[in-house]
């Protein structure tokens, strides 16, 4: 018999889907673990979105199923007008009750470092009043769970101090070795350079002022900063359209958060390596170049100013033999990763 693996959410309803990272990195854990012969369900909230997905199971029915270990994916803690969802409390009880059994085995999937592990029954209690016999519980639940961490430092990702438990997972590497599709080369371009994403505070808006160069075509895909006036705004797209605007971009700034620096590489980087644009990789992202092993790679790709991204745009018209050169490169760079992991 298999042993069961439950992945579960307690602020969001777990997605099961494509066109969003939280569902990405639903779909591609539930490969992984099945790939090591165990079978997987998903507990949350049963209804019209997922009603054909017979793995995805109702919360309230995570004890009949005999789970070996429980996978946690972390989510802020939203109210949207100010009401919760109806299977948050529910998860909270039943994940309190495995626990105390020293049955399962626990871990947390940190993605995030803005989401970070909150204990669920403490913030229900401190804003509805509910679920003060779990804060206990839950406290020893983020305490003892292992991490399954895709880099170097978890309290780093975090900014805290914990003494937390960790497994290396290069799990974003993952998704993309089974997810992606690398692109051609494609000469024609629209725009120069492209940043793409959420606003995320001060540190990454001021790396995007220091490198998105004033003299070329720029684009900012879902990221809306009205200083930044030598850009062209788009809404952000479904993750499974984003490679249809990259392949007209020449270059794609890779840049993190503080917490990613040195520490992880995000989707931003091996999505940049999979398309047809060249990867900007800001230097404070992997100061020791660790991440490019390709020389010529490691000469072209990691820049600290406007003017170096601005080059790496030119390559597109005034020497084309190196630009095919370099994305080609950038192909065998992630292939190399993957064939790593």
């Amino acid at each position: 018999m298999k042993n069961k693996t439950a992945i579960t959410c307690v602020f969001l309803n777990p997605q099961y889907a494509r066109t969003t990272p939280r569902g990405l990195e639903l779909i591609y854990l539930k490969e992984l673990l099945e790939e090591k012969n165990r079978e997987v369900l998903i507990f949350g909230n049963k209804c019209r979105t997922n009603k054909d997905l017979d793995f995805f199971k109702d919360i309230t029915e995570i004890k009949n199923h005999n789970i070996n270990s429980i996978i946690l994916q972390l989510a802020p803690a939203n109210f949207y007008g100010g009401e919760y969802q109806d299977f948050s409390i529910p998860c909270i009880k039943n994940i309190a009750d495995i626990y105390n059994s020293k049955k399962v085995k626990f871990n947390i999937i940190p993605t995030d470092p803005r989401i970070k592990p909150l204990n669920p029954a403490k913030i229900f209690f401190d804003r509805f009043g509910l679920c003060e016999e779990y804060i206990e519980t839950w406290d020893q639940i983020i305490l003892n769970s292992i991490y399954l961490f895709p880099g170097k430092d978890l309290n780093k990702f975090f900014d805290m101090d914990n003494n937390f438990n960790t497994y290396k997972l290069n799990w974003f590497a993952y998704i993309f070795k089974k997810g992606v599709e690398f692109c051609p080369y494609f000469k024609n371009k629209d725009y120069d350079v492209i940043y793409y994403g959420d606003k995320r505070g001060s540190y990454r808006n001021n790396k995007i002022k220091k490198l998105l160069p004033l003299s070329t075509k720029n684009l900012l895909l879902g990221y809306k900063e009205p200083k930044i006036t030598y850009a062209e705004y788009k809404s952000k797209v479904n993750h499974s359209d984003l490679f249809k605007i990259l392949n007209k971009c020449k270059v794609s700034l890779v840049i993190g958060d503080k917490e990613h620096e040195n520490n992880v590489a995000t989707f931003r980087f091996y999505e940049a390596l999979a398309s047809s644009c060249i990867a900007a990789i800001d230097i404070d992202y992997d100061p020791n170049k660790e991440l490019i092993k390709n020389e010529k790679l490691r000469n072209v790709l990691y820049v600290n100013s406007k003017n170096q991204v601005a080059n790496l745009a030119k390559l597109y018209t005034e020497n084309e033999i190196l630009a095919r050169e370099i994305v080609t490169l950038q192909k065998e760079e992630l292939k190399r990763i993957f064939n790593e992991i």
